[in-house]
């Protein structure tokens, strides 16, 4: 599995403006890069980050606690998007060294 470059990113190292990351809270809250984003508006803002983009990779991190179907329904959006990959990215992932 690819693993975007910085899963273990921090404020004073942002990610690298070429991956698009999607996280998705205990709360509920769903961000593309650190940009909020609702959930009505989730597969309209994916299509316009994808439009054009070569890389059609998109990685999903996603709070532990979440229902698998919520990060299906997701993960449908971003399909239906344009998105051709999707990387899921776990908590066990994020907290060993180096981010894999």
């Amino acid at each position: 599995m690819n693993l975007p470059a910085d899963v273990t990113h921090t404020p004073d190292r942002p990610r690298p403006a070429e991956q698009i990351v999607l996280e998705y809270t205990v709360d509920r809250n769903i961000s593309i890069n650190k940009q909020q984003v609702t959930r009505q508006e989730l597969a309209a803002r994916l299509r316009a980050i994808f439009a054009e983009r070569r890389d059609r990779t998109m990685f999903i991190i996603g709070d532990g606690s979440l229902r698998y179907g919520e990060i299906v329904q997701v993960i449908d959006s971003a399909r239906g998007a344009g998105v051709e990959q999707v990387g899921i990215v776990t908590e066990r992932m994020r907290s060993r060294p180096g981010g894999g």
